[in-house]
This record gives C-alpha cells, sequence and structure tokens, in this order.
C-alpha cells in the first residue's frame, strides 16, 4: 500500500522534459524509502534518448493522452513533481491541473519566471535536482507537510478560472490588434 507515498507527474519522455539525473534521483528515493513509489503518466517517445528506469516501483503509464481529462490520473499521485530538461516551460496547464486536484507542487526552477508566477508560493521552488531529492523526501516523510502544501496549491489554482483566462487572452489580443 502506497497510500500518499506516491509522487511522479504527466510529461512527455523526451530529453527536454525530464531533467537528466531524474531516473538517478527516482532510484536513490524507491531504495531509501520503499513504502515510496513514483509513477510516470507519459508517451512512448524517445526511449533510446531517455531510457526508462528499472524498477518495481518505477511505474510508467501510458494511458494518459494530452487531450484527456488529467484529474483521474492525478489522482493516483500524492505529490506533483515538475523537473524539465533543457525545455523552459511557456505555461504548464499539467501543474494547474495538478494544483487544483489538490496536489502539492515541487518544482525545479527553469528560471523564466513563469513556473515561479503560476505556482507563487504554493510550491517548494528547487534550485538543484538535489534539492528536488531532498523535498520529495521530506515530503513522502511528512504527511501534514503534504497536506498543508497540497492545500495552498488547491486555493492558488482558483486564480486561473478558465472563463476569467479566456477574457484577459481576448482583451490582450484585441488591445495588440487596435
Amino acid at each position: 500500500n502506497y497510500d500518499g507515498l506516491v509522487f511522479g507527474r504527466i510529461t512527455r519522455w523526451s530529453s527536454g522534459k525530464i531533467h537528466p539525473d531524474w531516473n538517478k534521483i527516482v532510484e536513490e528515493i524507491l531504495n531509501e524509502i520503499p513504502e515510496s513509489k513514483c509513477l510516470i503518466f507519459t508517451d512512448k517517445v524517445n526511449i533510446v534518448n531517455r531510457p526508462f528506469l528499472e524498477h518495481e516501483r518505477m511505474i510508467y503509464d501510458h494511458s494518459c493522452k494530452i487531450n484527456m481529462f488529467k484529474g483521474n490520473f492525478l489522482k493516483q499521485l500524492s505529490i506533483y513533481v515538475h523537473t524539465n530538461g533543457h525545455f523552459k516551460e511557456t505555461f504548464s496547464f499539467a501543474i494547474i491541473e495538478a494544483m487544483a486536484t489538490g496536489l502539492p507542487i515541487i518544482y525545479l526552477t527553469e528560471h523564466t519566471g513563469v513556473l515561479e508566477e503560476v505556482i507563487g508560493d504554493a510550491g517548494i521552488r528547487c534550485e538543484t535536482i538535489e534539492q528536488v531529492k531532498q523535498s520529495i523526501v521530506k515530503m513522502l516523510k511528512d504527511k501534514n507537510y503534504r497536506i498543508k502544501y497540497g492545500r495552498k496549491a488547491k486555493e492558488r489554482s482558483k486564480i486561473f478560472n478558465k472563463e476569467e483566462m479566456i477574457n484577459k487572452f481576448n482583451r490582450i489580443i484585441k488591445e495588440c490588434l487596435r
């Protein structure tokens, strides 16, 4: 039973979307916390450039597609971890969906300002992949910490109201077209 001890994310399995040391830190965490599990919802691309981690508690689920409602998938996680490689996010709907699901967010800053602006203080901001690992371990070991950040994330997600965002985009487009 991995209740509360499942970390992972939804992403494409490419060198840009997965940090080069991801498999290394996941294996270390799984070995350190035997009651934990990592679950990645991903496609099957770039397996040559980004090998899958061979571990009994490293699960790759290929059933989640980009156009699907992701809430049912995200509910299987306890912690959402965002650690890109060289790809820089322009706007991460996956993070907003994870926050709306009430998942605590741990993310590796990309120094673009985008993730910081989306997540605000509702997530754990890390400068290095080693800090990501330490944050995952801390959150896996402390249920109250997970609950605290899950509540903050859920509350923060409310500012991303779909209708309001569409209205803002429409105002920006109209202003640019003048």
